[in-house]
């Protein structure tokens, strides 16, 4: 996917984050932000 927006890519990493804070949370309950 071409992103030619740089808000669109700023979007879409931002949610790729989200996503990954998500995911370390549930891998270890123990890591809170």
């Amino acid at each position: 996917m071409l992103v030619h927006n740089s808000a669109d890519y700023r979007r879409v990493a931002w949610l790729l984050v989200a996503m990954g804070l998500v995911v370390a949370q549930d891998a270890n309950p123990s890591l809170v932000v």
